[in-house]
């Protein structure tokens, strides 16, 4: 008798990779990119109270534009290549998961290999909703993600409030 109180699967399509990276950015990143947004509009402000030169503002806007468009490409460029890297170690197939949460852990089961690795929820330090997914991050950047599309026993919504308070 399984005494699971939610399952779900996963299958790590390319949507599913560049959902989880986006998601998944460490916090220095986002400082990082805070930063360089933040120096690049205030030496645009400062040149353009204090020179009046419109070459710099010109030259400056362009250096904004492209950290912009870099935030948002490098994420799906890394996704990408963890895709094809993951096409390689499973002979040109998604890797597929399965989850099965209990009262005192989760087991998470790769499906292709039959690997099966228990996690109690000490171990789990961040856990993040997505639009479609619930990722769980432990340490070693290390997540197991589940699809909110594919519960196969409970729904997403209970797993949400479940999770919250383990």
């Amino acid at each position: 008798m399984d005494l699971s109180v939610y399952e779900a699967k996963c299958e790590y399509s390319y949507e599913v990779i560049k959902e989880m990276t986006r998601n998944t950015r460490k916090i220095s990143f986002k400082i990082y990119y805070s930063v360089i947004f933040f120096v690049l509009a205030l030496i645009e402000a400062l040149y353009v109270i204090r020179y009046k030169k419109k070459y710099m503002i010109i030259i400056i806007g362009i250096a904004l534009i492209i950290a912009a468009i870099s935030y948002v490409v490098l994420p799906v460029l890394n996704a990408k290549k963890q895709y094809i890297e993951m096409l390689a170690g499973y002979d040109g197939e998604n890797m597929k998961t399965r989850i099965k949460v209990f009262e005192e852990g989760i087991e998470h089961i790769c499906i292709q290999g039959n690997d099966r690795v228990e996690v109690t929820f000490d171990k789990i330090q961040k856990v993040i909703e997505s639009r479609n997914l619930f990722i769980l991050l432990l340490k070693g950047n290390v997540a197991i993600v589940a699809e909110k599309s594919k519960f196969e026993k409970g729904n997403p919504y209970g797993f949400a409030n479940f999770i919250r308070y383990k």
